[in-house]
């Protein structure tokens, strides 16, 4: 006889009831918990219980994420394509199609472990219009060595070079391929933004989408590139930013290359 079988025996049949019904109701207590999450009023997600504590990260536990997600929802106010590069599970993507059946997004990374999660995600909430496509954007089509840190695949660092090949297409031609306009787009790249931007520069120039970037100046250093050529990029093509009015000043370049990574926005204003 099992331990448990035992106990079954010896407990009077009230206790036993008592304890399942307890037990019934704290699971389908969590149960919601688990899996769902609510990233702002009225913005129910489902999502992979491995993406609960990043997505965490954009509701109630860092303050420059919150900040930067508040951003994404405003500013995207009457924007209907989404081009998500480095979208990781998908946050992004998620939070701009969730009550918009008119929106719909293209969420691209590049490593197969966020990939996973990205897709469980995107099927977990089936109303909502989110392309996926796992490769890496670049400014030339082929294949590219990452690595990984965590779940992010990435371009640069010492580590490049034992990790795996992925296949890389510019962001233009991938927009081709998929007929897609974006009027968005949001960069998340760990310092391969130099070469994305170099690749999307037709559909900024044709389009002028709203621009989101993390600019991460060290792995740019990485890659033999700046801070200050991904703004001067950027300027080069009228493109301002949202919050910074002396970004391209001397002063704030400098305060750039000395970030660990800086979050911008850059809308193209004609003078």
């Amino acid at each position: 006889m099992t331990l448990i079988e035992l106990i079954r025996d010896l407990m009077p049949p009230f206790f036993i009831k008592v304890i399942k019904r307890l037990f019934e109701n704290s699971l389908n207590h969590y149960k919601p918990i688990l899996n769902h999450i609510e990233l702002r009023s009225g913005i129910q997600l489902k999502i992979h219980p491995e993406s609960i504590i990043p997505f965490e990260y954009f509701r109630t536990g860092n303050p420059s994420m919150i900040k930067e997600m508040d951003d994404f929802l405003s500013l995207t106010a009457g924007k209907f394509a989404l081009l998500d590069i480095g979208a990781l599970h998908g946050i992004f993507s998620l939070a701009f199609t969730a009550n918009h059946p008119d929106r719909q997004a293209i969420a691209v990374d590049a490593s197969p472990f966020a990939f996973a999660r990205l897709l469980y995600n995107i099927h977990s909430n089936p109303t909502f219009l989110i392309r996926p496509v796992e490769l890496a954007l670049s400014d030339y089509s082929g294949e590219m060595q990452m690595c990984f840190e965590w779940e992010h695949a990435v371009a640069s660092g010492s580590n490049v070079g034992a990790g795996f090949k992925v296949k890389t297409l510019t962001g233009d031609e991938l927009c081709r391929q998929m007929k897609f306009v974006p009027d968005v787009i949001k960069i998340d790249v760990e310092g391969h933004e130099w070469h994305v931007l170099q690749g999307l520069k037709n559909i900024l120039e044709q389009h002028s989408p709203l621009l989101f970037i993390e600019i991460h100046p060290s792995r740019l250093h990485s890659n033999k590139r700046s801070a200050g050529e991904v703004l001067n990029f950027l300027k080069a093509l009228s493109y301002n930013c949202v919050s910074k009015s002396i970004i391209f000043e001397n002063e704030f370049l400098k305060d750039c290359e000395n970030s660990e990574d800086i979050r911008l926005i850059f809308f193209r204003k004609f003078d």
